[in-house]
């Protein structure tokens, strides 16, 4: 067997036999840059006076050096090294249910197909990165716009992310042209199966509502999750929009419907 190395992401843990866990890792190989999604066993590292078992701990970064098997089957670690736990997030407790729901999406998302594993891992990692950074206060422009427009943090970041993981799936449409004629959405739309919309001539229920969702999708689209929040905060200093935070629990909750009916999530998104 070869001898491999990759970074990844835990995704998800089991224990079993006391001492031995088994790891679901979204990883970047380190040899050929390829990134897959594999499984790992890692023995004795509950009652090891070696190693400490923190490495294993969910939402971690770690460096793997493993013998390589099939990539269906569970491959045995020789070494796992601990990169970053973003330890700061994690230290408070109600950020955990945010983390798992993170992880839960990336889980199941990762799971049908391997061409988008890339985009997926680095929208991963870039949003524990700034939740680190959130919490250690390097964000404060972010948080203050959040405040100020009454949203829920843990709410917008999840709308944020679920919508980029839908796009990198390949569900989310154009958002700026009709997808049945092609002609640009022009402050009336509809929305239709999936993130698609229709323009007030192909459908004569076309409304401001569903075209401010295009919008703020497109937006979602186009823009990091810091000048996403800085967008609201200008439409809400041109009173473009009233109550944002309204709409966009609307959005929310839309998302989360079409988010199921893709990946079979198992909690409630939002609150």
């Amino acid at each position: 067997m070869k001898l491999q190395k990759c970074q990844g992401i835990i995704l998800k843990k089991s224990v079993f036999q006391e001492a031995d866990v088994h790891l679901e890792v979204l990883c970047k190989e380190l040899y050929d840059q390829k990134y897959t999604r594999k499984k790992f066993v890692v023995h004795g590292i509950l009652k090891s006076k070696r190693r400490n078992p923190i490495v294993v701990e969910l939402g971690n970064l770690v460096q793997i050096d493993y013998y390589e098997k099939d990539i269906n089957e569970t491959q045995n670690v020789k070494e796992i090294q601990l990169i970053e736990r973003f330890w700061e997030f994690k230290s408070q407790y109600q950020n955990f249910e945010l983390l798992g729901k993170i992880l839960e999406i990336t889980y199941y998302a990762s799971m049908s197909d391997q061409r988008e594993l890339k985009e997926i891992y680095v929208l991963l990692l870039k949003g524990l990165e700034f939740l680190q950074s959130y919490v250690l206060k390097e964000k404060e422009d972010v948080k203050k716009i959040i405040e100020e427009l009454s949203l829920d943090f843990s709410s917008i970041f999840l709308l944020f992310f679920s919508v980029r993981v839908l796009m990198f799936m390949g569900y989310v449409g154009d958002l700026v042209h009709c997808s049945f004629c092609h002609d640009p959405l022009d402050g009336l739309a509809k929305w239709q199966e999936k993130l698609y919309f229709y323009c007030r001539k192909c459908d004569a229920t076309a409304n401001v509502i569903d075209y401010y969702y295009s919008f703020f999708l497109q937006q979602i689209k186009q823009k990091k999750f810091s000048n996403f929040i800085k967008f609201l905060k200008q439409l809400h200093i041109q009173k473009s929009i009233d109550r944002i935070d309204e709409l966009l629990w609307e959005l929310q909750k839309r998302i989360e419907i079409h988010l199921k009916e893709i990946i079979p999530m198992k909690r409630s998104l939002f609150i």
